[in-house]
């Protein structure tokens, strides 16, 4: 548990943030019931505690893939209060009945089914997830479980918390509160009857190490009415702290070149993307174009070349511009939090990934201010240029069934990708567990004091 008191916002308020990790024994078949299980708790927390909202609390209660996440807010002198009563009364929950998870389980699948309708682009994007994170949840794999779901599973699941079931706790509890406080939310939460999960047993989402000159996964869109094409394409860069930054640095640069040579001059899509961001420990760079008209294989065409002439971009980008884009990244590093749940959430990241980099954003806008020219186009050249030594792209095409010739679309695509070299995924789900996973290596919460 970790405690943090408010120096810098001021009001009377406090957040409390809990995760309860569980065993990777029962992932799999934890994904739906544990889903009607957490639907069927909201409703019955949401008529127990109806008056808290208008008092200024709030508190939810997700399920994630490693455990369950359970969230509070509000003034800081009944907080503590909130936090036991909904923890009991979460404990003490014997639901659903047979009536709530039939509603439940109406939801669920209606949720699956609105699955089917969303853009070309967002199904690549989720495509490439599965492809490269696991464990996770495919919607096939969801469907095939809510079509054998009972009560008693999502029953049995929340009897895990009235049992001593072995799990990992961590908490924070962060602002107008006193060590006394703390001290109260530890007691509460050492009441709760688990048992200690060894280490080796946690849940832990690995990422996917692509394999060198990339991989491609092809599909069609499950939607038959939906026309647009698209194409999602990730560059995974690695979890060393000069590499985030730079991939950070990169997309600065890149992003507006992007969308100008690929939605302005080329008019090949509406939709046109340049992102950055953590995929676990790891880097990514993630460009994205969805076409009505084109195929994915020629706005990948379209993507690569674009790839090819930045270098040139980059080569020949006036000192004055290239301080300017890293003084702009500074800024947002270490911009402060406005409000005390960002400041807290900032934490929470770090306590719920093991890293505890206290310094983070003075230690990353140093790296950054470190950066040289130099350094970000050998980055580039390894990272995002065919032959580059750490090339490792994953393409997430995305095809039409309506107006015919997907099958033969894909068929054209993957036999040039894979005369590039490239890997081709017949199957997501496999690919994600047997690959090389880039590397998570815990830290001491004293190691960055």
């Amino acid at each position: 548990m970790f405690y943090k008191g408010d120096r810098c916002f001021g009001v009377p308020k406090a957040v409390v943030l809990i995760f309860l990790g569980m065993s990777d024994d029962t992932v799999d078949e934890d994904a739906v019931p544990s889903r009607l299980w957490l639907l069927a708790l909201t409703d019955y927390l949401s008529e127990m505690f109806y008056d808290a909202s208008y008092a200024g609390f709030q508190f939810q209660v997700s399920n994630e893939i490693d455990g369950l996440s359970i969230q509070f807010a509000g003034f800081s002198d009944k907080l503590v209060l909130l936090v036991e009563k909904v923890l009991s009364t979460l404990q003490e929950f014997q639901g659903p009945s047979d009536q709530d998870f039939s509603e439940v389980l109406d939801r669920v699948r209606r949720e699956q089914k609105s699955f089917d309708a969303q853009p070309s682009y967002q199904y690549a994007a989720y495509s490439a997830r599965i492809a490269t994170h696991n464990p996770d949840y495919s919607i096939e794999f969801l469907r095939r479980q809510t079509a054998k779901a009972s009560a008693a599973a999502a029953r049995n699941f929340g009897g895990r918390l009235r049992r001593r079931s072995p799990l990992y706790g961590q908490a924070l509890l962060q602002g107008n509160v006193g060590p006394a406080d703390a001290a109260e939310i530890q007691r509460v939460l050492n009441a709760m009857p688990f048992e200690p999960l060894p280490r080796a047993r946690r849940t832990r989402v690995a990422v996917v190490k692509p394999p060198r000159k990339g991989a491609l996964l092809a599909r069609s869109n499950p939607n038959p009415s939906e026309t647009n094409r698209a194409i999602w394409v990730t560059f995974s860069t690695g979890p060393e702290a000069k590499v985030v930054v730079m991939t950070e640095l990169l997309q600065q640069i890149l992003a507006d070149p992007f969308y100008n040579e690929i939605r302005t001059k080329q008019q090949l899509g509406y939709v046109v993307l340049a992102q950055a961001d953590r995929d676990g420990l790891s880097a990514r760079l993630s460009l994205a174009v969805q076409s009505s008209s084109r195929e994915p294989e020629e706005l990948l065409e379209a993507v690569q070349a674009f790839l090819v002439q930045f270098k040139r971009t980059l080569e020949e980008l006036p000192a004055k511009e290239f301080s300017a884009f890293k003084i702009a990244l500074v800024e947002q590093i270490v911009k402060p939090d406005e409000r005390l749940g960002e400041e807290a959430v900032r934490w929470w990241e770090e306590i719920r990934s093991f890293q505890f980099a206290w310094r983070r954003r003075t230690e990353e806008a140093n790296l950054v201010t470190s950066v040289t020219k130099a350094d970000l186009l050998n980055f580039y050249e390894s990272h995002f240029l065919p032959g580059g030594s750490e090339h490792r792209p994953v393409v997430s095409a995305t095809f039409a069934q309506s107006g015919g010739g997907a099958e033969k679309a894909k068929r054209s695509l993957t036999a040039k990708f894979q005369a590039q070299g490239g890997v081709i995924i017949e199957d997501a789900e496999k690919f994600s567990k047997t690959s090389e996973k880039w590397p998570y290596v815990e830290r001491s919460p004293y190691d960055s004091l």
